[in-house]
């Protein structure tokens, strides 16, 4: 078997980490005004509020160019843990 260049070993890596992320998250995106969004983001317990944090502002970053804007400002962000167990 051939081995990967280091470079194309990071690049995987990168991408299996993003991709086992979002696997863990969902998103949802509220139109508010022709501007402005409210994103919602959740994450499972593996996934910590990092990975919640991560895939917020890429798919803020997502939502402003798909809107054709180029840049965006998160106003306000609230964190909660809220697994219990029975």
């Amino acid at each position: 078997m051939r081995k990967l260049p280091h470079n194309a070993q990071c690049i995987l890596l990168s991408l299996s980490i993003a991709a086992f992320v979002s696997g863990c998250t969902s998103t949802s995106v509220t139109p508010v005004a022709a501007n402005k969004i409210i994103l919602s983001t959740s994450a499972a317990p593996v996934c910590g509020g990092r990975g919640a944090q991560r895939v917020a502002s890429q798919r803020a970053a997502t939502e402003t160019l798909r809107r054709g804007f180029d840049k965006y400002l998160i106003v306000g962000s609230q964190g909660s843990n809220d697994i219990r167990q029975i």
